[in-house]
């Protein structure tokens, strides 16, 4: 229900207006939201069509219009004796007509006191784009990497890691294998594997992606500058943070 002020307490007021409408909103209550505006309330979508009180309500009574998700961030209340302006942003989800749908949204809404009590007069919504959606390993990407490794392009093979990344060898001094540090030391590392072994070639593989984390399979063919050839199962451990490589951790079979 609309909410009785004293006028120098609008700020507070009105910020649990906004509170009580958003849960009304996710209970698809239409009279609680209807207590909320008034009789002359129109609302203008993100799409730019304007609808008015009655309307809106019986698309909510009718199911036309459910929420799901109804949410109000950084309210900001600008209050103007018996009007106010309050602006805040969010997103607002659910279905409409059947069809689904999720707005990120700039809410701009204007109230004005009425026997006491705030209504709002009109709401005007805004579409923002949405936050970018972080992005995580892929197959696709796994791939990619490996074709770098096959065409021996340290360039293209140190486009995909991140500054703070770090390559661990199959092998080294220590049980994990020799480390490398930061995108100089692994670019100098990778070196290593191509001056090592220069017709190196990674085959047979397969990659597997979930979230941040990845794996590569692989055999490993090649003929050292000693003149013994390779041909090794192994595989690459692979963490990512927003779509770069993190951390690369070789293992190769032991062949006997």
């Amino acid at each position: 229900m609309p909410v009785a002020v004293a006028a120098h307490d609008a700020d507070g007021e009105l910020r649990a207006l906004v509170r009580e409408w958003d849960d009304a909103v996710l209970r698809n209550d239409a009279d609680a939201i209807g207590g909320f505006l008034a009789d002359d309330w129109e609302i203008t979508g993100s799409d730019g069509g304007a609808t008015g009180k009655e309307a809106f309500l019986a698309h909510i009574r009718d199911g036309l219009l459910i929420h799901d998700e109804m949410t109000s961030e950084d309210v900001v209340v600008r209050g103007h004796g018996d009007a106010a302006v309050v602006t805040a942003h969010g997103v607002s989800g659910g279905t409409f007509r059947g069809r689904p749908f999720r707005e990120h949204e700039r809410q701009w809404n204007m109230f004005v006191r009425e026997g006491g009590e705030w209504r709002c007069v009109q709401t005007h919504l805004v579409p923002l784009a949405p936050p970018p959606v972080p992005k995580r390993a892929s197959v696709e990407q796994m791939q990619a990497f490996l074709d770098a490794f096959n065409r021996h392009d340290l360039d293209a093979i140190m486009s995909f890691f991140a500054e703070d990344c770090v390559f661990y060898m199959p092998r080294g001094a220590g049980p994990r294998g020799d480390r490398y540090a930061g995108r100089a030391e692994v670019r100098t590392g990778l070196a290593k594997r191509f001056e090592g072994i220069p017709d190196v070639h990674y085959g047979d593989e397969q990659h597997w992606a979930c979230g941040d984390f990845g794996v590569s399979e692989w055999t490993l063919t090649g003929t050292t500058v000693a003149g013994k050839r390779i041909a090794v199962r192994g595989v690459d451990l692979l963490e990512f943070r927003d779509g770069a490589i993190t951390r690369k951790d070789a293992f190769w079979k032991i062949v006997e």
